[in-house]
């Protein structure tokens, strides 16, 4: 199961999703200077299957994904490529920016 969380931003619609299990949790990489937070506080939303979250994604001007599963799924949806993912302690990482001509 993944977790989504929808925000409205001045830039669009914003989609977090992550792997239900990390939810609260924090990644620290002191050696290449990363920390990764997934705090329940901004975090906690929706507890979805994935073909739901692919939809939400679909939808989305910005997308966080954090976690084997959620990254899995954007790079799968050609939204990401596998080159942009970071992995913090392990942890994949990516976040999408979706441009249109109007933005730039």
């Amino acid at each position: 199961m993944l977790v989504i969380a929808v925000y409205s931003t001045p830039h669009g619609r914003m989609v977090l999703v992550t792997d239900e299990d990390l939810v609260g949790r924090s990644f620290v990489d002191q050696e290449d200077g990363y920390i990764l937070m997934v705090p329940e506080s901004i975090y906690s939303g929706k507890l979805v299957e994935e073909d739901e979250a692919a939809l939400e994604i679909s939808r989305a001007d910005i997308i966080v994904a954090t976690g084997e599963k959620a990254v899995g799924l954007v790079v799968g949806l050609g939204l990401a490529s596998p080159e942009s993912v970071i992995s913090i302690r392990g942890v994949p990482h990516v976040q999408v920016y979706k441009l249109s001509s109007d933005s730039l």
